[in-house]
């Protein structure tokens, strides 16, 4: 960011497409060059017995999360119920002034989909794409135990935690773009890259007026 300013960049891409997700200290890092204020969101994690059920290799995995986690982000391994607050605060030394677009589709999940929604509803860029895979309000996140059910040997995944990013009421949607692209079967056939397509078009635009 420090070198975007330096160029004095006018447009930005953020390109969330096919992101899985990942760290949500460095989503919430990245967020708060483009914020406008702090926002609060929480972080629950329920009481249960998941870990006693859990695979071995689930729960080695807990327990390097235990001790490797990231700690800020609330990712402590505790088998009671537990609420915690967290928050994304603006990064007004390195902010970026100009106009930002990020671009989404199905695959856009986890952490990915939450910067997604908080891009849409926390700042001033334009959303392109598809709607995201992950939710536009609440995530189950972190350390995800694994169970082997005793009868089937079907493994599931179980998360334990939840985040609610506090920006409005849960519809099991995920994160709608405001500006929406529908690929037909020839444009996957050869490879259009229909958002990158609509940036370059607004740009154009803007620079004409």
């Amino acid at each position: 960011m420090k070198l975007v300013k330096r160029k004095n960049y006018t447009n930005l891409v953020i390109d969330l497409r096919n992101n899985f997700g990942g760290d949500a200290a460095s989503g919430n890092k990245l967020l708060s060059f483009f914020v406008e204020e702090k926002h609060y969101f929480n972080i629950e994690k329920k009481k249960g017995k998941i870990f006693k059920y859990s695979t071995a290799g689930s729960r080695f995995g807990g327990v390097l999360n235990l001790f490797l986690g990231h700690f800020a982000a609330s990712r402590r391994m505790t088998f009671n119920r537990r609420k915690t607050k967290s928050h994304l605060k603006p990064n007004t030394r390195n902010k970026f002034e100009g106009r930002v677009f990020v671009l989404t589709n199905g695959f856009t999940a986890s952490t990915a989909s939450n910067s997604a929604s908080l891009f849409k509803y926390k700042t001033k860029a334009t959303l392109i794409g598809e709607e995201t895979g992950g939710g536009e309000n609440n995530l189950n996140a972190y350390y995800t135990a694994v169970v082997k059910l005793p009868y089937s040997k079907i493994k599931i995944k179980i998360p334990q935690y939840s985040i609610d990013l506090n920006l409005m009421k849960n519809t099991g949607s995920g994160v709608k773009p405001n500006i929406e692209m529908d690929y037909t079967i020839k444009d996957i056939r050869i490879k259009k890259d229909l958002e990158m397509e609509k940036v370059i078009n607004l740009v154009k635009q803007k620079n004409k007026t």
